[in-house]
């Protein structure tokens, strides 16, 4: 936490220095002795986030508007930040001369009962409130029964999100190019593998019961459900948007941050 302050302080007074305007969240700001802005008001051009994935997942939840993010990584397996702590400063200077591509990454738009939830850029999970429970649901496609189950629960990811929790579970990656969506069941019976399906699909998961479930969005937010709540999901009209100072090589990323990462050691 101490270096990801630190760091931000550097890229603060960076900024400041070449006459950027800047807005800091609440945390970062008390550090600082600044005037805080909440990530839900944040009304900016680019954010720079400091730190892991969780954070830039943080951070996408609550911005009031697709905003470009440009990740400063200091987690141990960060996969979404293009930035080393040690390029950031140089990054910022090619953000503001403008020396910089975007990438756009599919979302998933998500509502309970039509009542809209945010955007996820990894993944949305449906799972019990209680531990050691099963949820029993149905899953639809397009409006049609694909199964009816139960299981730990089920998993819906981005391309983006196939390298995370899905992928931990069993999923397949998804090449980011790849304009699809992977459901992975946690644990079901019966045995459900996982599924591909083309990103316009939409996906419904109607709880039967008979505990209570949570659907949880890029493991930052949540929100309670109970039986007959039914989940809709399909791919959100808003991309995420990150910034990137070179091209990214993303098998190679892939090869060294998950397949061949060395053990972490704190």
């Amino acid at each position: 936490m101490r270096r990801a302050l630190e760091l931000s302080k550097r890229i603060y007074e960076h900024l400041r220095s070449k006459g950027v305007e800047v807005s800091l969240e609440s945390k970062l700001a008390s550090f600082l002795g600044a005037k805080p802005t909440r990530l839900r008001d944040m009304d900016v051009d680019v954010v720079i986030t400091v730190g892991g994935d969780g954070t830039i997942l943080r951070t996408n939840v609550y911005l009031p508007k697709p905003t470009p993010i440009l990740g400063v990584n200091l987690g141990f397996r960060a996969f979404l930040g293009s930035v080393s702590p040690e390029e950031a400063l140089d990054a910022v200077d090619h953000l503001i001369e403008g020396a910089y591509t975007l990438e756009g990454r599919i979302s998933i738009s998500a509502d309970v009962n039509g009542v809209p939830q945010p955007d996820a850029l990894n993944e949305v999970l449906v799972c019990s409130r209680t531990r050691s429970k099963i949820i029993h649901f149905t899953l639809r496609k397009d409006g049609r029964d694909m199964v009816t189950c139960s299981a730990d629960g089920i998993i819906i990811a981005t391309p983006t999100g196939s390298t995370a929790y899905s992928l931990s579970a069993g999923g397949p990656v998804l090449d980011p190019t790849v304009d699809g969506l992977v459901i992975t069941p946690l644990c079901s019976l019966p045995p459900i593998p996982p599924i591909v399906v083309p990103s316009e699909t939409l996906i419904q998961v109607e709880l039967l019961g008979p505990g209570e479930a949570v659907l949880v969005i890029d493991g930052c937010y949540t929100r309670n459900l109970k039986r007959e709540d039914v989940v809709s999901l399909k791919r959100s009209e808003r991309e995420a948007l990150f910034v990137r100072i070179r091209e990214r090589d993303f098998y190679g990323e892939f090869r060294r941050r998950i397949l061949f990462f060395k053990e972490f050691k704190p």
